[in-house]
């Protein structure tokens, strides 16, 4: 038994019928963003869900935590860093794929030498943020095959 999805039409396939959405936490305090991103990517059928705190979006992502397949934080926002919701993020689902919206363009190479023991799988500039998340998920995921151990987290 295989499953399938592809990681830019958001919706998970088992032999060809699909059975979900992907589902994606939005976390940004900053409406006008937080609303361009989820309106771009329910138009390819994802399921987001925006929270604009991070203790109530950590507490939602605990409730549970395979449920979302990427989250995406506002590296601006002052109440909880992003990277003290990643690690707690991570320790409830290492799988989770994270994914950086920031003001300033940051080399993933560069990152990765500053903070090695973080994994930040991908980068949104809110400058090019039209045209740049499109690429950002297809990198995320791209076209691949689940094993079938892994059926059950997406149904």
């Amino acid at each position: 038994m295989i499953i399938s999805y592809d990681g830019w039409i958001g919706r998970c396939f088992y032999m060809g019928i699909m059975i979900r959405n992907l589902q994606i936490l939005v976390v940004a305090d900053e409406k006008n963003i937080a609303e361009l991103i989820k309106s771009i990517l329910e138009e390819n059928h994802f399921e987001v869900h925006l929270l604009d705190d991070p203790f109530l979006a950590l507490d939602a992502f605990k409730d549970d935590p395979i449920r979302y397949h990427i989250i995406m934080y506002d590296l601006s926002i002052r109440k909880m860093s992003a990277f003290e919701f990643l690690k707690q993020a991570r320790e409830e689902n290492p799988d989770v794929k994270f994914v950086l919206i920031t003001t300033v363009e940051i080399m993933p190479s560069e990152f990765d030498k500053v903070l090695p023991s973080l994994r930040i799988d991908g980068f949104l500039y809110k400058q090019s943020l039209s045209s740049k998340i499109k690429p950002t998920i297809s990198n995320l995921f791209g076209p691949r095959r689940l094993a079938r151990s892994n059926v059950d987290k997406y149904r």
